[in-house]
């Protein structure tokens, strides 16, 4: 059994880091590094997490846990003192969609979720990116 580098407490956490280690090349520390700073340099709009490219799968994605990502962007929105998801996603966020019935801020919101788990997890790895 490979090692494991990512901890989690929660059912998101553990499907974001099987979704990590599925797009891993190797099983080495510095391989989870790499695919954290290429993740948060250029996002999974980049195409580079293969679970989460189709609309589809970011459709089903979101909607396992809805829950969690609400609380995510809850939260965030709170933090960053915004009244809205368009507030920080700007144009990339359906405001015609508020309350994300639909695909496109379904999607939006898997990827962001998934790039703040894995902002986390790198932060929890010690990872200065």
């Amino acid at each position: 059994m490979a090692r494991t580098f990512i901890q989690t407490d929660s059912a998101f956490e553990r499907a974001c880091a099987r979704i990590v280690r599925n797009n891993l090349d190797g099983r080495k520390r510095e391989d989870y590094k790499t695919f954290f700073s290429d993740l948060l340099s250029h996002g999974c709009s980049s195409g580079m997490v293969s679970d989460l490219i189709y609309t589809r799968d970011c459709v089903k994605f979101y909607k396992t846990h809805s829950a969690a990502i609400g609380a995510m962007l809850s939260e965030d929105l709170s933090d960053f003192g915004a009244k809205s998801p368009s507030e920080m996603f700007g144009d990339k966020w359906d405001d015609s969609d508020p309350l994300a019935h639909e695909s496109g801020n379904q999607n939006l919101l898997a990827w962001y979720a998934f790039e703040r788990a894995c902002r986390r997890f790198a932060g929890d790895m010690g990872f200065d990116l």
